[in-house]
């Protein structure tokens, strides 16, 4: 599908460095400028050789458990084996859509098959991780093909170029494919098989004489010096614009000076990694990539802890980075602040927290849009294949008011002690108001589940379609509780989170005559957060981006080793 990139998707375009500075303007001051991007190596990579024999052909078919996807797979299997003779397709399935496949099954997959067909590449997430894994299987040796669906093949040319093989070719099929019969499931691999079995036997090297895959050519990039020079602070200004490396706001332009600023507040070199994204060819954060972007949001250096804290969190692989800044739902990342340092900073946690007005807050949760616009490469077009976007990408960071909260703070349910200062993160897709002016709890609890339950019945957020995907593992949901309601709760009773939830969860998969049952997996995927919000009855209902854990992370000097995929 041709797309005309626009100014903004051009400037992201090259996934190691982008073009070189503007020459400025005359009879102005020269400024240093830390480019705020996040850095992937030069990849190493080629497509493997092509099966040696067409007979007996071994093939394992990757799905990544979106709905028909092995239904397509298995059916376009049958028809390579019209024109392979005793092909032996063996089935896959990935935990989830936005990662790779099990250790244990790359393992067998690696020792058994002699070729690989990944699929279905039918939203942003999935399209960029599919073409990813069969990269990755070309890479052990095995020949092996990706279906896309042609309206998300602009991710997938994102992810060639960051991998280093941006002529890698792939097959394409009609969006969507979710929604499919199984009669236009059989269409459809009618026309793929054929191009398949074209992709992994043609256009590729030839085998050595022993057999072996030959050696995978360099693709690399020169790379624009860090800090670059700038005629001016008005030049850096307009060539962030052009680059694509602002959410289309005012930025302020990120000198060394200010960066070592922030740097300061923290203790880090400027080359101390932060996070690493695998997906994305190990696209590279540094503590002067966080740095330059909490500059540009307009954070001050007291600010700095907490971002560095919320992008540590960003990359935190339970978190599922690349999932949520990829997908088509136009997920947010959204930030919570936790501990004393709400007061040193002056981060709000009552009324109008998520709005806009407080400092903290809107450089703070800005900061982190922008380290994920420019730090993990997520522009629209690109890896953000958004269908309408949200207002809350631009910035969306609250606090938990512990202070009078009836209930344990969130950090205490992640593990960490009371009255630590730490972040956490959220992903979410939409949000629901809840206004209810009851005043016994049980009501209260009904209109919460009802209304919860109501927006999900309609927004695929269902066990119907949740329990056949592997979008169904990790998927928390989250109340933000206000004042009133609060108070409702614990007078009615309610003083512990865990009765909430128990009951919360009772009316959002309970029995109902109209409603579906809600996605969430448990009481446990529940979190509760409270905000000192008063004046309207009011909490909200966040849903969550459907493949993710919330995280945690503490701030400053309390940081502590990461513990992949559980609370610590």
């Amino acid at each position: 599908m041709a797309h005309t990139p626009t100014q903004e998707e051009a400037a992201v375009d090259s996934p190691h460095d982008d073009a070189g500075a503007s020459s400025g303007h005359p009879g102005t001051a020269r400024v240093e400028v830390v480019r705020p991007l996040g850095m992937s190596p030069a990849a190493q990579r080629g497509m493997a050789p092509a099966p040696v024999r067409r007979d007996r052909l071994r093939v394992a078919l990757v799905s990544n458990g979106k709905v028909n996807g092995s239904e397509l797979l298995l059916a376009v299997a049958r028809h390579l084996g019209a024109s392979l003779p005793d092909l032996e397709a063996r089935h896959y399935r990935k935990p989830s859509v936005s990662v790779p496949a099990t250790d244990e099954d790359i393992a067998e997959i690696a020792a058994t098959a002699d070729a690989v067909v990944a699929a279905i590449g039918d939203c942003g997430s999935c399209s960029s991780r599919t073409i990813r894994d069969a990269i990755d299987f070309e890479a052990l040796g095995i020949p092996s093909v990706a279906i896309i669906a042609d309206a998300l093949v602009s991710p997938v040319d994102y992810m060639r170029r960051l991998s280093g093989m941006p002529d890698y070719p792939f097959a394409v099929t009609k969006f969507p494919v979710g929604n499919l019969t199984a009669e236009e499931t059989e269409a459809r691999a009618v026309v793929l098989a054929p191009e398949i079995e074209r992709l992994l036997f043609t256009g590729r090297p030839a085998r050595t004489h022993d057999g072996a895959t030959p050696a995978a050519t360099a693709h690399a990039e020169a790379e624009t010096p860090n800090p670059e020079t700038f005629g001016s602070a008005d030049a850096a200004l307009a060539e962030f614009y052009g680059r694509g490396w602002t959410d289309g706001l005012p930025v302020v332009v990120p000198t060394r000076a200010k960066v070592a600023q922030m740097l300061d507040t923290v203790g880090l070199p400027a080359g101390h990694v932060v996070f690493r994204i695998p997906t994305r060819n190990d696209l590279t954060v540094t503590a002067e990539v966080v740095a330059a972007n909490a500059v540009m949001a307009g954070a001050l250096p007291e600010h700095f802890p907490v971002v560095l804290a919320a992008a540590r969190a960003l990359g935190r692989p339970e978190y599922n980075l690349h999932g949520h800044t990829a997908t088509l739902s136009g997920a947010q990342q959204i930030v919570i602040v936790h501990g004393p340092v709400r007061d040193r900073i002056g981060l709000n946690s009552g009324e109008g927290a998520l709005g806009p007005g407080t400092r903290a807050n809107a450089t703070i949760g800005r900061a982190l849009r922008l380290l994920v616009r420019n730090g993990a490469r997520s522009v629209h077009g690109k890896f953000d294949r958004s269908t309408f976007g949200h207002p809350g990408r631009y910035s969306w960071c609250f606090g938990e008011a512990e202070d009078d909260s009836p209930w344990t703070p969130l950090t205490t349910e992640m593990g960490l002690p009371a009255g630590t200062d730490a972040v956490s993160l959220y992903a979410s897709v939409w949000q629901s108001s809840v206004i209810c002016h009851s005043r016994d709890a049980e009501e209260l609890l009904g209109q919460l589940g009802l209304a919860a339950r109501t927006a999900c019945h309609v927004n695929w957020l269902h066990r119907d379609v949740a329990t056949d995907s592997s979008f169904y593992a990790g998927r928390p949901f989250l109340f933000v509780v206000g004042h009133e309601h609060a108070a409702v709760l614990s007078a009615g009773g309610y003083t512990d989170k865990d009765t909430i939830r128990a009951s919360l969860y009772a009316r959002l998969t309970g029995p109902h005559e109209t409603l579906r049952a809600a996605a969430v997996a448990s009481p446990e995927q529940i979190r509760l957060v409270y905000v000192h919000a008063t004046g309207m009855q009011q909490s909200w209902f966040f849903a969550p981006f459907q493949s993710h854990h919330l995280v945690t992370e503490p701030v400053g000097d309390q940081w502590r080793p990461t513990t992949e995929g559980k609370p610590r």
